[in-house]
């Protein structure tokens, strides 16, 4: 799939100010994202690359990742077809490089329950691809927490994610590993320990 289009999810509206006149525009409609109308996982998020072209990113909770840009520098007010990126996708954030290169870092659910970390890079006139950054060795519930920084000299990036994060759903087998391995966890510190 190449474009998209719904009506279902949460509406993406732009709006430019204008310093001299210190007025907003009005809103321009982006598109739609997600499957859930009032669903706080989602959200859009935008960029700028250097020759004034605006990036945005519309995502839900473990649906498509969408992507929509300005059609002219500087603009918000007509933009290209939406793209549709990768399915499955939460948290995810957007970095364009020096060189026009779009990167969005986010987790993966396209294993079913069972996540992943990716990123997914479009460079700049190419097609999209997903690079797997963090294969989930532990299938249930995780968020990571992970954020991605751009140096701006360089283009590389940097990737931070939480291996152990506080939302794990174990077995007692893994539990009882788990407490073999970190004793002194106070996260699982309970009287009723076994």
């Amino acid at each position: 799939l190449s474009s998209y289009t719904s009506m279902v999810g949460v509406p993406t509206y732009v709006r430019s100010y204008d310093i001299a006149t210190k007025q907003f525009s009005e809103p321009i409609y982006v598109g739609h994202a997600g499957g859930h109308y009032y669903d706080n996982h989602n959200w859009s998020s935008i960029s700028v690359d250097d020759e004034g072209y605006l990036h945005v990113i519309l995502i839900g909770h473990n649906f498509p990742l969408l992507y929509r840009k300005s059609s002219k520098p500087f603009d918000c007010t007509q933009w290209e077809p939406i793209e549709v990126v990768s399915s499955g996708i939460s948290y995810a954030s957007l970095n364009v490089d020096k060189d026009g290169n779009v990167y969005s870092l986010g987790r993966c659910s396209n294993r079913g329950y069972c996540f992943d970390v990716v990123i997914n890079r479009k460079l700049k006139g190419g097609a999209w691809e997903e690079i797997r950054v963090y294969r989930s060795w532990h299938e249930y519930y995780n968020v990571f927490g992970h954020s991605i920084y751009l140096d701006p000299k360089t283009s590389r990036l940097y990737v931070q994610l939480k291996l152990k994060s506080n939302h794990e759903q174990l077995f007692a087998d893994e539990r009882a590993a788990y407490d073999f391995i970190f004793p002194d966890d106070s996260r699982f510190l309970t009287d009723q320990r076994p």
